[in-house]
């Protein structure tokens, strides 16, 4: 099976979101235990700007589910262009917070949209078509911890980050 370039993905995923015809009022719903994890993982990363931070995810709560859709989708496919895409986000989320970890709190909501400006720019996507489904996706990274700080309460159910794969697992 011949891989695909992740600027290749990144227009699948693009077409899907501006495809799908479920109503954004079905997509913004969300179980107890999603809610519970978003929740906290706001609570954690963004101590000063709580109220600022939940109203931007919740803008954007139907556009990242579809991305969640999308990804969860690919994932069974290949996830090599997934962690990749996710390697990128964690560079530049790094460079951001001038950290080695990526398990460090945002802080600023801007952060996202410096991300999702520099992806765009990276892969020469046009701003004014895709940065809000770009946004999303970002957002979708820092909801399955892949940045940003991580809920550590064992109540709290929250999803396996894409990047969580032991290191050097499955090579020779």
């Amino acid at each position: 099976m011949k891989k695909k370039p992740q600027q290749e993905i990144l227009k699948e995923l693009f077409s899907y979101i501006f495809n799908d015809n479920t109503p954004s009022v079905k997509l913004r719903k969300m179980d107890g235990d999603r809610r519970a994890h978003i929740t906290k993982k706001l609570e954690l990363n963004f101590p000063t700007q709580l109220k600022s931070a939940s109203r931007t995810y919740t803008n954007n709560l139907a556009t990242i589910t579809l991305v969640q859709r999308f990804i969860s989708d690919q994932l069974k496919i290949d996830d090599q262009p997934f962690l990749n895409f996710v390697d990128r986000i964690q560079s530049i989320y790094r460079r951001l917070k001038k950290s080695d970890d990526i398990d460090v709190p945002v802080e600023d909501t801007e952060h996202f949209n410096t991300i999702t400006e520099e992806i765009l720019a990276i892969y020469k996507l046009p701003s004014n078509v895709f940065f809000s489904s770009m946004k999303a996706t970002v957002m979708y990274i820092f909801e399955i911890c892949d940045i940003g700080k991580a809920p550590d309460e064992q109540n709290i159910k929250k999803p396996k980050p894409l990047s969580s794969t032991p290191l050097f697992e499955g090579l020779e």
